[in-house]
């Protein structure tokens, strides 16, 4: 929303910091999710008997998907000349 209300400068501003922010949080899920994994490898599924190590590793997993998609976002958008990814037909201005 506040991407869209801004040109120039201040729009290039709010989007280089969302993706930074996006890129940290999602930085912060893949350690900490290695971490978590790591300290409960040694337990395992009560029905299944299948080590907790491998559900844990989801959040790094994805966490690792995000930034790729995230750096993904920006190259196409740098490589296209725009700031943002452009906003879908549903999404334009005067619909609801």
């Amino acid at each position: 929303l506040l991407p869209d209300l801004l040109t120039g400068r201040g729009k290039l501003a709010v989007v280089t910091v969302a993706h930074l922010v996006s890129v940290a949080f999602y930085l912060v899920l893949v350690v900490h999710g290695w971490e978590i994994s790591r300290a409960v490898a040694f337990q395992s599924a009560p029905a299944t008997g299948l080590s907790m190590m491998w559900p844990m590793l989801a959040l790094s997993a994805g966490g690792a998907l995000a930034v790729v998609n995230t750096v993904g976002v920006v190259l196409d958008g740098a490589l296209q000349g725009r700031l943002a990814p452009p906003r879908s037909e549903s999404t334009r201005e005067g619909d609801v």
